[in-house]
C-alpha cells in the first residue's frame, strides 16, 4: 500500500522557537505535560503590561492539549473584544476550531481572513488543511493550487495537492505533481514512494518504479508502508523472491500490519510456498482487515484452491 503521508500543516499557536527564558521554561513545562504549571507560567507571561500574546497563545495550547477547546476559544474571543490583533487572534481561533472538529467554523474564519489578506500563503495552507480534514478534497486541491501560485518555492502545497489528487483518483495529475517534487528534491521519500506505486499499479514504467521505491526505502527504512510499496513493485516485475525476502522479516517486526501479510502471501504463492501463503492469509483474517483487504484475501485464497 502506498504511503499517503499527509503533511498536515501544524495548527499549533507556538512560535517556531522560544525567544526568552520565561517562555522557554513555560514551553518546556507544556512539553512535559505539566498542565497546571504550564498554565500558570503562560498566564504570568500574558499578564504583562502590555500583554505578551505569546502567553495567550501558550494558554490556548495548554487548554487544547487537554481537549478544553471551548475554554481556549473563549480567551481568544475575550482578547479580540479588547481590540487585539485580528489576523493573529482569528488565525489562532481557526486553528483551535479545526482541532476541535468545528471545521465549518474554521473554514469560515480562514476564508474571511483570506478575503482581507488574499496574498497570505499561510492562510491558504490553513484553509486547505481544514478542507482536507473535512474530507472536502476537491476544494483543498483548489486552495493548494492557489497557495502554489503565492509561494512557488514551497514544496508543501505541491506535495499536499499531489496526495489529494491521488486520493480522489486523478492519477495522471498526481503523478505529474509528484514528478514536480522529485525534480526539485529527487530523494523526497513521500513523492518517490507514491510515484512508484502509481507507476507500478498502472504498469507504466516498472524500472523507474523500482528506482523510486528503493529511494523511498533508503530514506524511510523503518516505514512498513514504504517497504510494502517496494514489495508491490517486485511482484509487478514478476520477482517474487526479493519481495518475499523483504517481507518475511517485516511481518515478524510488524505482525499486525495486514498489508505486509497479504503481500507476503502473494509472493509465497508465486514461489509455490502454498502453506506459507495460507498461513499469512489466516493471520491476516484475524487482524480486522478492511473490506478491500478482505476482498484481497478472497482473491489470493481462490488461487490456493
Amino acid at each position: 500500500m502506498r504511503l499517503l503521508l499527509l503533511l498536515a500543516l501544524s495548527l499549533s499557536a507556538f512560535p517556531q522557537s522560544p525567544r526568552d527564558e520565561a517562555y522557554t521554561a513555560a514551553y518546556n513545562l507544556f512539553q512535559q505535560k505539566k498542565w497546571d504549571e504550564a498554565e500558570a507560567a503562560f498566564q504570568k507571561i500574558y499578564s504583562q503590561d502590555p500583554p505578551d500574546l505569546r502567553g495567550l497563545m501558550g494558554l490556548t495550547e495548554v487548554y487544547a492539549a487537554q481537549n478544553q477547546f471551548s475554554r481556549a476559544l473563549q480567551i481568544l474571543d475575550a482578547e479580540m473584544e479588547k481590540g487585539g490583533p485580528p489576523l493573529l487572534l482569528k488565525t489562532a481561533w481557526g486553528n483551535i476550531a479545526a482541532r476541535a472538529g468545528r471545521l465549518d467554523d474554521a473554514i469560515g474564519v480562514f476564508q474571511q481572513l483570506i478575503e482581507a489578506n488574499p496574498d497570505n500563503f499561510d492562510l491558504h495552507m490553513r484553509l486547505a488543511e481544514s478542507c482536507r480534514l473535512k474530507h472536502d478534497l476537491p476544494r483543498a486541491i483548489e486552495v493548494w493550487a492557489k497557495a502554489m501560485r503565492l509561494n512557488p518555492e514551497s514544496l508543501t502545497p505541491i506535495l499536499s495537492r499531489a496526495m489529494a489528487l491521488d486520493q480522489v483518483g486523478r492519477k495522471p495529475e498526481a503523478l505529474a505533481a509528484y514528478n514536480d517534487v522529485l525534480l526539485r528534491q529527487p530523494d523526497n521519500p513521500v513523492a518517490a514512494n507514491n510515484a512508484a506505486w502509481i507507476l507500478a499499479s498502472t504498469d507504466t514504467d516498472l524500472d523507474r518504479a523500482l528506482r523510486l521505491a528503493n529511494t523511498a526505502v533508503s530514506r524511510s527504512p523503518a516505514d512498513p508502508n514504504v517497504a510494502d510499496t517496494l514489495a508491490f513493485v517486485y511482484l509487478k516485475r514478476n520477482e517474487p523472491q526479493p519481495a518475499a525476502n523483504l517481507l518475511r522479516p517485516l511481518t515478524r517486526s510488524h505482525p499486525k500490519f495486514v498489508a505486509l501479510r497479504l503481500r507476503l502471501a502473494e509472493a509465497a504463492l508465486a514461489l509455490g510456498a502454498r502453506d506459507e501463503a495460507a498461513s499469512e492469509l489466516a493471520a491476516a483474517r484475524l487482524l480486522s482487515p478492511t473490506s478491500e483487504q478482505r476482498a484481497e484475501i478472497q482473491r489470493i485464497q481462490s488461487q490456493l484452491r
